[in-house]
């Protein structure tokens, strides 16, 4: 049975058969023409905006009989700003799928998730044509009106500052927009001439405000995974993420130097080690240094004696004070006591996987799976173990070791992509001979 899953910005889905389209609980909050209502960014504060699709050919119990015939899937999108700035379609298409497992997605060089930069209100239109040719084709149209109503969901994240002012007209993620502070100028290219301050000066500006311990326990859990990994293309990833993050802190930073203060702690990190860059990544969040202790804390004081005040000290009733520290969020997945670097073809693996504080807002099922080394990046690869993950508490795993030697990694799987930011390497043995 052919199928054609779509997601919005928000999050809903809905799902296109030879029977007809079925809305997802819970469903969005839709237009006269059944459009899905998400909040639209603006010229200073765009947004981009997360779409997810994916195909499928058959039933996991009801496989499509052999030989699976090549299918080609095709996207339309259509772009119509309120404003009637700019209006685009772009047209795309994959006549050779790749076809895996029965009721799992077909590959496709279309890609699972597709991302519009939105800064105007406007309807977003994406078409999708599925065609198998020995038997029929599907059609799904999924479309999204961007509105200047704040009681509409942003279904979206936000653009760091230097992708601002781009716009919804370039249909692709913009590129980084360099900042300045050169003097606007007028009709005839001369600079505008700003007016002289008048009065008592301000006093200046305080200091950085306190970081949100929840990101610097996401940066700290980054730090430690950077340490652990060995892989250079994962480390190339994380220290991406952790730019990111130390960018989403941009508010919480002095705005002098901010920039490079960031790219000199990565830079540092990566060079130097753990304990150096975290004190220069802890300095560009706080804006100080840590202060230091002098090595000799031997301190003698005057030879005062001490007076009798004559004080009586009563036992009164003991008030328990909970004054113990919480515990950092934790943003990732976690593995406990494993697994192992090694394994012989066909053992098991235990270990125990903690799952993240946010692990009920992470949309779509979360599955721990097994897959080839060299797939480790791929969205839809052969699985050789899997384990469904439904509850947010440690859940104790025991995975079968693949038959075959070779490299393999271990990762969690969420909806359609999968947490790129702390997958488990292993490599397989052939059995020892007895």
């Amino acid at each position: 049975m052919m199928r054609i899953y779509s997601f919005g910005p928000t999050g809903a889905g809905r799902v296109a058969m030879q029977s007809g389209t079925t809305i997802f609980p819970p469903a969005a909050r839709v237009d006269s023409k059944g459009n899905e209502l998400v909040r639209a960014g603006t010229t200073d504060d765009p947004i981009l905006s997360r779409f997810g699709r994916y195909f499928t050919l058959d039933e996991r119990h009801r496989p499509y009989p052999p030989p699976v015939p090549s299918c080609s899937v095709k996207v339309i999108t259509e772009w119509f700003p309120d404003d009637i700035s700019a209006s685009s379609k772009d047209q795309k298409e994959d006549g050779a799928t790749n076809y895996y497992q029965p009721g799992e997605p077909l590959g496709t060089k279309l890609g699972e998730e597709y991302i519009f930069p939105n800064d105007r209100p406007g309807v977003l239109t994406l078409g999708y044509v599925f065609t198998n040719p020995d038997s029929s084709w599907l059609l799904l149209a999924h479309g999204v009106r961007f509105v200047n109503d704040p009681a509409a969901p942003p279904g979206a994240t936000r653009l760091p500052d230097k992708v601002k002012g781009q716009g919804s007209a370039a249909a692709a993620p913009p590129e980084a927009k360099a900042a300045t502070d050169a003097p606007s100028k007028t009709a005839n290219d001369a600079p505008e001439k700003r007016p002289e301050a008048k009065g008592t000066s301000l006093p200046p500006s305080p200091t950085a405000q306190k970081a949100p311990s929840a990101a610097v326990g996401q940066i700290k859990e980054l730090t430690e995974l950077i340490k652990k990994t060995s892989d250079a293309a994962t480390k190339d990833t994380l220290v991406r993420k952790l730019r990111d993050v130390l960018s989403g802190l941009q508010p919480f930073i002095p705005a002098k130097d901010a920039k490079q203060m960031i790219n000199d702690a990565i830079r540092s990190f990566v060079k130097d080690g753990a304990d150096e860059a975290i004190m220069t990544i802890l300095k560009a969040i706080t804006g100080k240094s840590p202060s230091t202790m002098p090595e000799n804390r031997n301190q003698t004081g005057p030879d005062v004696q001490q007076k009798d005040l004559g004080e009586h000290i009563f036992q009164g009733p003991k008030i328990p004070i909970n004054d113990a520290p919480a515990s950092a969020p934790r943003f990732l997945f976690q593995y406990r006591n494993g697994p192992q670097k090694s394994y012989e073809a066909g053992g098991t693996i235990r270990f125990t996987l903690i799952p993240p504080d946010n692990f009920s807002s992470l949309q779509g099922a979360k599955r721990l799976v097994i897959v080839a080394e060299a797939d480790r990046n791929t969205p839809n690869p052969e699985r050789f173990a899997r384990i469904d993950l439904e509850s947010a508490s440690p859940k104790p795993i025991e995975l079968q070791v693949p038959q075959k030697p070779g490299k393999y990694v271990i990762r969690v799987d969420i909806g359609i992509g999968f947490d790129y930011s702390n997958m488990q390497e292993f490599e397989v043995s052939a059995p020892q001979k007895k």
